[in-house]
Parts: structure tokens; C-alpha cells; sequence
């Protein structure tokens, strides 16, 4: 949740571009000071987040509800509907 919110703040508050933003997550988890709940399903969400395909936020559900055991996350956001775990709801 604290990468989500920190995705958040950077493009509200500082209006970021996702490449910087990708680029600071990436920093962030690599960083061997800092712990990341469910690592593996960040870097998964970063990778997702990077082609561009939906929000990091978005991202990070999908790829927590498939490893979940979830087949897809549905979804109104017709760019993230174009990632891996998403289903467009018409």
C-alpha cells in the first residue's frame, strides 16, 4: 500500500511522468534497506506498470488477485484492459 500511495503523491503532487516513477519503484526495490510485502508481485506490477498498459495500483491488484488463484480482474479502465489478468467490463 505504501508503494501505491508513494506512486500517488508523485504524479498528484509532483506530477511525475511513469518513467520516473518506474525508475524510483525500481530503486525502491532494490534497496536491500527497505522490506516490500509481497516483493515478487511488485516487480511483477513495475513490469506490468512500464508497458504502459494501466496505473501501477492497477498493476499490483491484478497480479495480487492472480496470485490469489483469481483468472481475471475486472475492470472498467479500458487501458488497463489491455494488461495480463484484466477483463474489460462493457
Amino acid at each position: 500500500m505504501v508503494l501505491v500511495e508513494l506512486v500517488w503523491v508523485l504524479v498528484a503532487a509532483y506530477d511525475f511522468e511513469g518513467d520516473v516513477i518506474a525508475s524510483v519503484l525500481g530503486q525502491i526495490l532494490r534497496t536491500t534497506e527497505f522490506t516490500v510485502e509481497d516483493g515478487d508481485l511488485a516487480w511483477h506490477a513495475l513490469r506490468e506498470f512500464e508497458s504502459d498498459n494501466a496505473g501501477f495500483a492497477d498493476c499490483l491488484l491484478a497480479h495480487r488477485n492472480h496470485s490469489s488463484g483469481c483468472s481475471t480482474t475486472f475492470t472498467f479502465d479500458r487501458k488497463a484492459a489491455k494488461g495480463r489478468h484484466f477483463t474489460l467490463v462493457p
